[in-house]
């Protein structure tokens, strides 16, 4: 008997069927569900498959995280041996037994499992160590790190960014100024990259303006003579813009922001990394 199908990078029991399966996590292009004695998986990027199950060999987590016969799996993905009994504390980004922490992507090297804590999505703690996702952050203070936000983690002497970068000597916790734009110690940031040479003073973001379907989608402003300063130059290149610009099609989403000498107008595009 047909236990799934796969419609549209979804993962759909059949009908027969339906009411014996618990369908713990479903979104495009993921899914996990199982029954009293069968686990299905759906990754877009391995496809689905198929496990028999037994009483006490599967234990569903959280979200794509679950133990199977002893191994703690994230999606399709094995992480490593866990204890199922013996799980001290899991999140949607980590899980952890007596012996080992794992993140997402495997074990996190040096993590002391009794004192880890997840602080907020990929950025965590022990008692000596501060962690973005299974990176130790070197220098960072275990005491004082905590999670500002999903983009910045501080301690009582820095600012740290994507990676566990230092990105500022800290000063006060990050701002929220919207869209993803943030005040970091004086400096203008998108997500955690630091947009050099914008006037943080005089910098606002405007409300989201989305083309009606009759009109279509916004073209790109034509360029105009002028250098776009200095900072911004390496900004542009990664962009994939002209180095010779006034008005800049940003990698942001449907919405503009400016500062007093120039502005960055943009309908959809890709974030920055």
């Amino acid at each position: 008997m047909t236990v799934y199908r796969i419609e549209k990078m979804r993962l759909k029991i059949t009908d027969e069927l339906r009411d014996k399966f618990l369908v713990a996590y479903d979104e495009w292009g993921y899914a996990l569900a199982y029954s009293s004695d069968t686990l299905v998986v759906y990754d877009h990027n391995e496809g689905a498959k198929t496990f028999a199950l037994s009483t006490g060999t599967f234990k569903w987590l959280t979200d794509k995280l679950y133990v199977l016969d002893g191994f703690l799996y994230y999606s399709a993905y094995k992480l490593g041996r866990i204890d199922a009994d013996g799980i001290l504390g899991f999140t949607p980004f980590y899980a952890w037994d007596r012996q080992t922490v794992y993140y997402l992507n495997g074990p996190v090297p040096g993590a002391n499992p009794a004192a880890f804590e997840n602080l907020m999505e990929f950025w965590a703690r022990d008692d000596k160590k501060c962690f973005f996702q299974n990176r130790q952050i070197e220098g960072a203070d275990a005491a004082s790190f905590r999670a500002a936000n999903k983009d910045f983690a501080v301690d009582r002497r820095n600012v740290y960014g994507f990676g566990g970068r230092v990105v500022a000597a800290y000063q006060e916790d990050p701002v929220d100024l919207g869209c993803g734009y943030y005040a970091v110690s004086g400096k203008l940031f998108y997500g955690s990259e630091e947009i050099v040479g914008a006037d943080l003073r005089t910098f606002k973001v405007l409300p989201r303006v989305k083309p009606t379907e009759k009109d279509g989608p916004s073209p790109p402003p034509a360029a105009k003579s002028g250098k776009a300063p200095g900072g911004f130059q390496s900004l542009l290149r990664r962009l994939g813009c002209g180095p010779k610009i006034d008005e800049l099609a940003l990698a942001h989403a449907g919405f503009t922001a400016l500062d007093a000498r120039w502005k960055y107008r943009g309908t959809w595009h890709a974030p920055l990394p």
